[in-house]
């Protein structure tokens, strides 16, 4: 015992140093493992300890809907470096792995943490039925791992990634999770086929419509909605659910989604508070869909733009909404608000 904890404690004073003088080179493969209830794997003491300020940070901030966490997440993965990947497991069947680190992404670190918690109580009420699940701006691939796992229904699912590196890891969770979705490297667009530009400093807010003085990230073909429609896991499927968070193209990918928006679409997608003339909200009710707001607290119909001013109101988020033309999403969703407000 105490020669292994006199061997930890040298390496933590390594990778002390190291992370003063530079990067610290290690197996781009390894992975630290962090289950609920069980014990951190393949971590040594500099890297335990910096999971186990991440995941405090992530609990004291998520009364404030985690705003300022990411500076906080930066500054410990710069004190306690590591270039592992931490795996970790959502469900029996669901993992999802991320760098070290991530800003964004370790907030799962955190006992009891919800990541965009009124998408998961909508899909957990609608997992019994039958539909195909396209994930655009999927990141890394949580909501895909999650929506083909068995707990939330085990669907069919396609993921569509326009930044090549985070498109990495995507592909990466694909792979940790036996292939079972669909992963492309898209830019979602009206129309397939014109080569964008991908612009922006954090991955979960890059963009083919970013900011000229962004760093570029890369370039990559554009896909249009309804250019998915003859893959195998939607040719047969009559209802989809569509996840839409494509910082700030979503108007765009709805054009080229005609052929798709015939069938029985569910589109969940986010309404940026940052957006005071709420776009996408209002581009829905123009055209006469249906608009739902679900929350762990309560939900409820929106049949204009001052319920979505109200609910609107941390500038530093993104709120979701979900919104559909079909009579059997309606009522699906009339239903779930019912039970909300029960």
């Amino acid at each position: 015992m105490l020669h292994e904890f006199l061997a930890d404690l040298a390496s933590f004073w390594a990778d002390i140093q190291a992370s003063l003088a530079g990067p610290v080179p290690a197996d781009a493969d390894a992975l630290i493992d962090v289950s609920p209830g069980a014990a951190v794997a393949n971590a040594n003491l500099a890297e335990r300890m910096g999971l186990a300020l991440l995941a405090v940070g992530a609990t004291v901030t998520r009364p404030f809907g985690n705003v300022g966490y990411s500076y906080g997440a930066r500054f410990v993965a710069k004190l306690f470096r590591s270039r592992k990947a931490v795996r970790v497991a959502l469900a029996p069947d669901a993992s999802f792995e991320m760098p070290y680190g991530d800003a964004y992404w370790s907030i799962l670190l955190s006992r009891g943490a919800k990541y965009e918690a009124d998408v998961e109580v909508a899909l957990l009420a609608l997992a019994d039925v039958d539909f195909a699940f396209v994930d655009c701006g999927a990141n890394y691939g949580y909501w895909s791992v999650l929506v083909t796992s068995a707990r939330f229904g085990g669907h069919s699912a396609v993921a569509i990634e326009a930044a090549p590196d985070t498109f990495a890891w995507l592909a990466r969770n694909a792979a940790a999770n036996g292939g079972r979705f669909e992963v492309l490297n898209r830019a979602i667009a009206e129309r397939s086929g014109s080569t964008v530009t991908i612009r922006g400093a954090k991955h979960e807010a890059r963009s083919i419509v970013s900011a000229a003085d962004l760093p570029v990230v890369g370039k990559v073909e554009t896909l249009a909605l309804d250019d998915l429609l003859d893959r195998p896991e939607l040719r047969s499927k009559r209802r989809i659910v569509l996840k839409l968070d494509v910082e700030g193209v979503e108007l765009d990918a709805l054009r080229g989604a005609s052929r798709m928006l015939e069938r029985d679409v569910l589109i969940a997608y986010e309404d940026h508070a940052s957006d005071r003339s709420h776009a996408v909200s209002a581009h829905m009710l123009d055209r006469g869909m249906r608009v739902f707001f679900i929350d762990a607290g309560g939900a409820s119909e929106i049949v204009g733009l001052g319920q979505v001013e109200a609910i609107k109101r941390n500038s530093h988020r993104g709120y979701d909404f979900f919104a559909t033309r079909s009579a059997f999403w309606a009522a699906r969703l009339e239903a779930l608000v019912r039970n909300q407000n029960a």
